[in-house]
């Protein structure tokens, strides 16, 4: 500047030459350009921040195409929903996500979806399967588990068999056939313990399976058979005799009441049951279920006795059928332990069954042959309510489960052995009806993939 002032004052004394007025010039135009660079180069910075700042918000709405652990291919839903939660709306492309995702997952709702497991799509990968082992790789567990399986969700269903041992007790099902009394004929009075037939705890079975329609439904098949025996007797010494109970009244004699009374009793029900089964809600660690379906069942009864007095015998016996044929309602719940494999169950269904009643009852004599005799039908609705509740382990891979609880079945307006027998006694068949109860322990081994 010392410079360009020295020759500026040449310039003002009228000394100036042609040099300085061209140096003089040249400075000004580098210092012009100078100025137009700095200003394009903040232009530019601030450009480069907004646009910057604007893909970074189209990034959260447009993330890649994730693959579900079941195999399909879902669109960024989830991320979507996530972006739109923070306040990015939805950028209204004629083709949405909710329009792209799959039905299966668009059924389920919003913590539903929040609990699909979503693997990253490679690069490179075309294949549109997901192997148990994809599932379990990489770290899209929430927990420390490592095993193959431990990404699928609590609710997922899935394929398995399984085997229930059954340890139940029939209710309501007694059959009261002899008492010790003090005499024959009817001025003799009841002197002694009645004599029945009660079922106590018998073991039983249930086999079937589970085949996964998808990750939110399947099919369920089981068959189960259970059967209770009991053996009675009744003794009497002199001058007491066992009169019996079953025999019909109007053929009593001495020969009907003796020393002793031999008896046996049985009961048998088998099911038959198909379900659609669907998930209403569920997360990592829970799941409610609903269950429509159908059932078939069987009930048989059957009671003989034979009373005893020296040479002569009196035989009765009896036979109760029932074929029923209804639909069948239900709910299903768990609960699992967080990182754990223990769970409590529940389940409760409702039948509405109708069927067949076929009842016979015969009386015999070793001397005086049939006594008595009588068949019935009837045709009415059998009602079931039943539940169980227990708890389980699930192994870590998922792969085997194991569980016990306690079950609970109830069978409305049955025809019982008792019911049939004072029907036949007193020649009365109108409103008979009863409710037989079974109630006990069920064990549960299953295979599960």
């Amino acid at each position: 500047m010392g410079l360009l002032g020295g020759r500026i004052g040449i310039h003002e004394t009228g000394s100036t030459s042609l040099v300085d007025v061209t140096t003089f010039m040249r400075i000004k135009v580098v210092r012009r350009r100078i100025t137009h660079t700095l200003v394009f180069a903040a232009v530019a910075a601030l450009a480069t921040q907004a646009q910057a700042q604007q893909a970074g918000t189209t990034q959260r709405v447009t993330q890649p195409v994730y693959q579900a652990a079941n195999g399909e291919n879902i669109p960024a839903y989830a991320s979507q929903y996530a972006a739109t939660a923070d306040g990015n709306g939805y950028d209204g492309s004629p083709v949405g996500y909710y329009d792209e995702e799959p039905q299966a997952t668009r059924e389920l709702g919003v913590e539903q979806v929040a609990n699909l497991t979503y693997q990253p799509q490679q690069a490179d990968a075309t294949a549109t399967d997901t192997t148990s082992s994809q599932i379990g790789s990489g770290n899209c567990c929430p927990t420390s588990c490592c095993q193959t399986s431990c990404c699928t969700p609590f609710w997922v269903h899935r394929n398995s068999v399984f085997f229930d041992f059954l340890v139940l007790k029939p209710r309501n099902a007694d059959v009261a056939n002899a008492v010790p009394q003090n005499g024959i004929g009817p001025t003799a009075v009841p002197f002694g313990n009645v004599g029945s037939n009660s079922p106590t705890y018998q073991p039983g079975f249930r086999v079937g399976g589970t085949m996964a329609i998808n990750r939110c439904s399947s099919l369920y098949a089981a068959y189960t058979y259970f059967q209770a025996e009991s053996n009675g007797s009744t003794f009497a010494n002199p001058p007491l005799v066992v009169h019996s109970l079953v025999t019909l009244p109007q053929t009593g004699t001495a020969a009907s009441d003796g020393p002793a009374a031999l008896s046996r009793d049985a009961i048998r029900f088998q099911f038959a049951d198909i379900d659609y089964r669907r998930l209403i809600a569920g997360g990592n660690n829970w799941y409610v279920n609903y269950a429509v379906g159908a059932r078939y069942a069987n009930l048989y009864q059957m009671f003989s006795q034979a009373q005893v007095n020296g040479p002569t015998i009196t035989g009765v016996g009896t036979r109760i059928g029932m074929d029923a044929l209804g639909t069948r309602v239900g709910l299903l719940a768990a609960r699992k332990a967080a990182n754990r494999g223990f769970y409590m169950y529940g389940s409760a269904f409702a039948d509405i069954l109708v069927g067949n009643f076929r009842a016979s009852y015969v009386q015999l004599n070793n001397l005086a042959g049939v006594q008595g005799f009588n068949n019935w039908q009837n045709f009415r609705p059998v009602p079931i309510l039943e539940y169980e509740l227990g708890a389980g382990w699930r192994s870590p891979n998922g792969n085997w489960q194991f569980s016990g609880g306690y079950y609970f079945a109830c069978w409305f307006n049955a025809i019982t052995t008792s019911n049939y027998i004072q029907s036949v006694q007193n020649n009365n068949f109108v409103g008979v009806g009863n409710a037989i109860t079974f109630d006990g322990l069920v064990l549960r081994a299953q295979r599960l993939w």
